[in-house]
């Protein structure tokens, strides 16, 4: 029970993941690969946690709290208020910050409010204006977004260290920018609005066309033989990919957490690197988990993968005798373990409470008998 207790103190003081726009108060969490690339992080855990949180803290129906410790939305809500009241008189890179806490907790237009003055000064301080257009897109105002983010990468200078960003995966981030987010900004404008045609829904071309070869075909999730074969995506598909693709994905969607068709292609990444337990379980959330029911690629894929996967044998947490644990591993496995522990934890405090007032209710019971039992003098 004392190594319980331990372990649990050890993950209640385990920092969690932030992943912001550009804000030192939400350091990225994304660590440098080869040639400063994106590492991606593992689905389950501690990507979908963070991508929950993120949709949970622009959800007006979520606690602040539970169980006396403040969620994410809770601990962004005491920043906002906080700072809302001065915000104007704030130094740039402060306004900046509190711009995307407002952007997390779905206030997004007040986000617009603050920075869209920051278009028009001489020299546009190049976080700011991107910040401003991931407000406008959280907004769903595609077009206004793009007008900023070109004005962002095109007229304005980016820093050599972008806040919250490690130094070396700043110039990997001003490219993701530039290309994958500047793409995406224009799928999404197209897409906006868009009711008819969703059955017949493709993955959603993110790669493919680049700023060096605009006119290049988006990618085929289809093996060497023109099919659709897990793990086994076609050499000049793959071509097509960046090596930190999944990452990429990964970064757009805490970016945008609501986007269910990045989700999807999440999905087909996993799908095609051969994770396909993950891949399982973020088809899960595209359909019973964001409605994405009514799309019959996503439903042929899904069950195919659904079939591969039940043919699998069932997954073991054996280490190999010569694996080396790194402080990745351990953080992994704490990060789970939280996971595993949490329901049982607001279960434990929940029944506590009870006690409690049950406790306190017959003291004062107790006392008032006594009172009334005391003769008066």
């Amino acid at each position: 029970m004392m190594r319980k207790l331990a372990v649990t103190c050890l993950l209640l003081a385990a920092p969690t993941l932030q992943a912001g726009v550009y804000s030192a108060a939400e350091p990225s969490g994304m660590r440098a690969g080869p040639g400063g690339t994106l590492v991606e992080l593992p689905y389950v855990p501690p990507f979908k946690s963070f991508l929950e949180e993120r949709l949970n803290a622009a959800n007006p129906t979520m606690p602040d709290a539970v169980g006396g410790v403040a969620t994410f939305r809770g601990l962004l809500k005491s920043r906002v208020e906080a700072q809302s009241a001065n915000a104007r008189r704030l130094p740039l890179p402060q306004q900046v910050a509190h711009a995307v806490d407002l952007i997390r907790v779905g206030r997004a237009g007040d986000a617009v409010n603050l920075l869209e003055p920051r278009t028009r000064d001489r020299d546009p301080d190049y976080v700011a204006v991107v910040t401003l257009a991931h407000a406008y897109a959280a907004r769903g105002d595609f077009g206004e977004a793009i007008r900023c983010h070109s004005l962002a990468t095109f007229d304005a200078q980016p820093p050599t260290q972008l806040p919250g960003v490690l130094p070396e995966l700043t110039a990997r981030y001003v490219e993701l920018e530039k290309s994958h987010y500047a793409r995406w900004l224009q799928l999404r404008q197209r897409e906006s609005g868009q009711r008819e045609g969703l059955a017949e829904q493709e993955v959603l071309p993110l790669f493919g066309p680049t700023t060096n070869n605009p006119t290049q075909t988006p990618v085929k999730w289809v093996n060497e033989a023109g099919g659709y074969g897990p793990g086994k995506l076609a050499a000049a598909q793959r071509a097509k990919l960046p090596p930190d693709a999944v990452a990429v994905v990964q970064q757009l969607l805490l970016w945008s957490p609501e986007d269910t068709r990045l989700l999807w292609l999440l999905a087909e990444l996993y799908v095609a690197d051969g994770q396909l337990r993950d891949a399982d379980q973020v088809f899960d959330q595209c359909t019973w988990g964001r409605n994405f029911t009514n799309r019959r690629v996503l439903l042929e894929h899904r069950a195919i993968v659904r079939d591969l996967v039940a043919a699998m044998p069932a997954e073991t947490m054996d280490i190999l005798p010569d694996a080396t644990p790194t402080a990745d591993d351990a953080d992994r496995k704490a990060a789970q373990k939280w996971q595993e522990l949490q329901p049982q934890l607001l279960e434990a405090a929940g029944i506590l409470a009870a006690f409690a007032t049950l406790f306190v209710g017959l003291a004062v019971r107790a006392v008032l008998r006594r009172r009334s039992r005391t003769p008066r003098v």
